[in-house]
C-alpha cells in the first residue's frame, strides 16, 4: 500500500487512509487485488470504509489502472471479479493500459438487485504472463453504475487452451455501426453472436459483407473460427429518428435511427402499433434544434408525440419551427392528444434549399 496519511481511532481501528496520487506501484498478479488500490483512475468514486470494506464505482467509460501486475513465470487465462450493479447491463473491458487496443477480455456484466448485491463472476481471458499494465474499463449504453470490490487472476497450469476465444473483427464504416450481442471482440469458441446493423441518419442498411451474407438488418454468426464482418449502407431520402431511444423498425418497415439516450417510460401508449417510438423523448427546458445534412428538395415531415412525463395540461407547452417557418405554437401534447400516454402525429411539408434540414 502507498499512503500519505493513516488515521487510527482510540480503539485501535483503522479509520481513514489518504492514498498517494501515484497509488500502489506494483501488484502480485497471483494474489487477490482490491479494486480501490488502483494506481490511476478516471471518473470513479469510492464507497464504504476501511472497517466494512471499500469498493470503487464506475460509470460509462470510467476506468482504473493497475501498473506492474507481476505474473512472473506463470500464465493466466481466467479472471474472477466481485461486483454489483444498479440493475443495468454493461461490459468490463480488460486491456493493456498503455495502448488500450490490446484487449485481453470483454466481460458481460450481470444484472444484480442493487449496487450492494454482490456477485462473484468468472471469465476466460487471453493469455497473460510477465509484467503487465492493466486497465479495467466499464462501458454501457445505459445510465448504469458498476461497483467492483476485488478481482484476481487464475492460472491453468503451464499451458492454456488457445482456442478458448475466437476474435470477431468488425470493419468500421463512416455510414453506420455494427452492434454485437453479447458485446465483445473476443467470443467463446462455438458461441453464437447477434449482429445488428445501425445506419447513421440519412442512410439505410443494404447488405452484410465478410463472413456474413444476407439482407436482414439483424443476423446471427457462429464463432467456430475467427470472423470478419462488414456492412454496406446506402443513401436514403426516407429516414426517421427515434429521439432519445434505440434503433427501431416500425410496423410499416420504417427504420428509426438510434439517438443519444433521453428520458423514457415503459407505459403503454394508446393509438399506435409502435410503442417504442413514443416511449422515449429528447427534452430540454431551453430551446434546442436538430440540424441534419440532406439533399435539397421537398420533404414531408412527420412529428410523433406522446406526453410521457406530465399528467396535467399546461405543464409542457412549446413551439416548433421547421426551416424557419412556425408550424406549431403554444402546443400542449396533453391537450391535443386528450391525455398522457396517447400517441398523436403532426405532418408538415417543407423545402430545403441549403443542404441542411433544421427543426
Amino acid at each position: 500500500m502507498a499512503a500519505d496519511y493513516i488515521h487510527f481511532t482510540a480503539d485501535g481501528k483503522l479509520h481513514e487512509i489518504i492514498q498517494t496520487k501515484q497509488g500502489v506501484g506494483s501488484y502480485d498478479g497471483m494474489m487477490k487485488i482490491e479494486a480501490e488500490n488502483f494506481g490511476e483512475t478516471n471518473g470513479i468514486t469510492k464507497h464504504g470504509d476501511r472497517i466494512d470494506g471499500i469498493n470503487v464505482q464506475l460509470k460509462n467509460n470510467d476506468f482504473v489502472v493497475f501498473r506492474n501486475v507481476n505474473f512472473a513465470n506463470k500464465v493466466v487465462n481466467k479472471i474472477q471479479l466481485k461486483l454489483a450493479t444498479n440493475g443495468s447491463r454493461g461490459v468490463i473491458e480488460i486491456c493493456d493500459a498503455d495502448t488500450s487496443e490490446n484487449v485481453f477480455a470483454q466481460i458481460l456484466v450481470p444484472q444484480t438487485a442493487s449496487t450492494q448485491s454482490w456477485e462473484t463472476i468468472s471469465s476466460g481471458i487471453l493469455n497473460m504472463s510477465g509484467v503487465k499494465n492493466i486497465m479495467l474499463k466499464f462501458k454501457t449504453n445505459d445510465v448504469a453504475f458498476l461497483n467492483i470490490d476485488w478481482f484476481n487472476f487464475i492460472q491453468n497450469g503451464d499451458s492454456v487452451d488457445a482456442n478458448y476465444y475466437k476474435e470477431l473483427t468488425l470493419i468500421p464504416s463512416a455510414l453506420g455501426t455494427i452492434s454485437v450481442s453479447p458485446e465483445g471482440i473476443n467470443q467463446p469458441i462455438n458461441s453464437v453472436v447477434t449482429l445488428t446493423a445501425k445506419p447513421t441518419i440519412g442512410y439505410c442498411f443494404d447488405s452484410w459483407g465478410g463472413d456474413v451474407t444476407g439482407k436482414h438488418i439483424e443476423t446471427t454468426l457462429k464463432m467456430d473460427a475467427g470472423k470478419t464482418v462488414s456492412v454496406n449502407f446506402e443513401k436514403t431520402y426516407n429516414f426517421a429518428i427515434n429521439c432519445g431511444g434505440n434503433q427501431y423498425i416500425a410496423a410499416d418497415g420504417t427504420l428509426y435511427a438510434q439517438t443519444p439516450a433521453g428520458y423514457s417510460k415503459s407505459n403503454t401508449i394508446t393509438g399506435t402499433a409502435d410503442q417504442i417510438i413514443y416511449q422515449s423523448e429528447r427534452y430540454s427546458k431551453t430551446p434546442f434544434s436538430s440540424d441534419l445534412a440532406v439533399d435539397n428538395g421537398n420533404y414531408t415531415v412527420n412529428l410523433k408525440f406522446a406526453e410521457i412525463y406530465f399528467t396535467d395540461a399546461s405543464k409542457r407547452v412549446f413551439n416548433v419551427n421547421i426551416e424557419g417557418v412556425s408550424v406549431l405554437t403554444n402546443y400542449d401534447i396533453f391537450v391535443e392528444a386528450g391525455g398522457a400516454y396517447k400517441a398523436i402525429d403532426k405532418t408538415f411539408n417543407t423545402t430545403v434549399t441549403d443542404g441542411v434540414f433544421i427543426i
